[in-house]
C-alpha cells in the first residue's frame, strides 16, 4: 500500500530539487557564453546585454554576477530546505486527516497547539520511530524554527541537540544512507543555512526514508485494517464521482475497486467493498 499523499511528496519534493539544477545549468551555460565571447568582466549588464530587456533593471558589473550568483544559490538551498518541510507537514496533515476517515475516535487538529506534535501523539508515531529516527526529525524542525526565526543565528535548542546529537546521527545515517558516510549534510555543523547541494541531497534522501516510515507505521500499527478500508472506501467516494445512479451495483463496486487500488497500490477485491455500498 502507498497512500497518494506519499506520492504528491515525493513528486513535490523533486520538482523543487529541479529549481536549483535548473538554475545552476543556466548560470554556468552564461559563463561558458562569456568565455567564449570573450566578455569584458568590467563592462556593465545593461551595455553588453541591452537587447535584454532586464538588463536595465539589474545594471551591474559583470565581474558582480559571480557573487550575485552565490548569493543566489544560498537563497535558493535556503529555500529549498524550508519548502521541504513545509512538504512534510502538509503530506502528515493530509494522512492524518485519511486516517481521520476511518478512525472516528480521532480529534480534529488544534491549530493553537504543535500541529505536529498532535498528528504524532494521537497516531502513535513516535513511540514507534526509533530513536535516531525521532531525533533527526526534531533536528529538522528545530532547524527549519531557527531559520525562520533567528536568521542564520544558532543557539536554543538546536545548538543542544547539534552539540549532544550530531556525530551520532552523522554515524547513524551514514550507515544507513551511505554505507559509509553522508554526501554533503553534517548534523554536527553549528550553521543553520544549507551548505551546498550536496548537503540537499542528503536531506531530501532522509526525508524520502523518514516518510516512508511513518507512513508504514500509520498503516501496520496506528490503524487497524477495517480502519483502512473504511478511510480508503471514503477518500474515493469523497473525492472521485462515480454516478452509482447510472451502472448496476456490481459495476459500482468493480469501479470503486479499481479506482481504490490505482490510488493506493493496494489490491481492493469487491468483497472489501461490499458491506460499505447501499444496495
Amino acid at each position: 500500500m502507498r497512500t497518494p499523499f506519499l506520492r504528491k511528496f515525493l513528486e513535490e519534493i523533486s520538482e523543487i530539487n529541479n529549481y536549483y539544477h535548473s538554475f545552476s545549468f543556466l548560470w554556468e551555460e552564461f559563463k561558458l557564453e562569456n568565455l567564449r565571447n570573450n566578455i569584458q568582466t568590467e563592462g556593465f549588464t545593461a551595455i553588453i546585454y541591452k537587447d535584454n530587456p532586464e538588463s536595465h533593471r539589474y545594471n551591474v558589473k559583470i565581474s558582480e554576477l559571480e557573487n550575485a550568483a552565490v548569493n543566489t544559490k544560498r537563497f535558493i538551498l535556503k529555500s529549498l530546505f524550508l519548502q521541504s518541510y513545509f512538504i512534510y507537514e502538509t503530506y502528515l496533515k493530509n494522512t492524518y486527516n485519511f486516517c481521520r476517515l476511518g478512525k472516528n475516535e480521532l480529534p480534529e487538529i488544534d491549530p493553537n497547539e504543535s500541529i505536529m506534535n498532535q498528528i504524532f501523539e494521537n497516531l502513535n508515531i513516535g513511540n514507534n520511530l526509533s530513536r535516531f529516527d525521532s531525533d533527526t526529525i526534531t533536528y529538522l524542525r528545530l532547524r527549519r524554527n531557527r531559520l525562520i526565526h533567528a536568521g542564520e543565528k544558532t543557539g536554543g535548542e538546536i545548538l543542544t541537540t547539534i552539540n549532544q546529537k550530531g556525530k551520532l546521527l552523522n554515524k547513524y545515517w551514514s550507515e544507513t544512507i551511505r554505507k559509509k558516510s553522508l554526501y554533503g549534510l553534517d548534523f554536527s555543523r553549528k550553521e543553520m543555512l544549507v551548505n551546498d547541494h550536496k548537503e540537499y541531497i542528503d536531506i531530501f534522501t532522509i526525508y524520502r526514508i523518514l516518510v516512508e516510515r511513518i507512513e508504514k507505521i500509520i498503516f501496520t500499527q496506528s490503524m487497524e485494517d477495517s480502519e483502512i478500508k473504511k478511510a480508503m472506501m471514503s477518500y474515493v467516494m469523497k473525492n472521485h464521482f462515480i454516478d452509482k445512479n447510472k451502472i448496476k451495483r456490481d459495476r459500482y463496486i468493480d469501479k470503486l475497486a479499481n479506482t481504490i487500488n490505482h490510488e493506493f497500490n493496494t489490491e481492493f477485491i469487491k468483497g472489501d467493498i461490499d458491506s460499505f455500498v447501499e444496495r
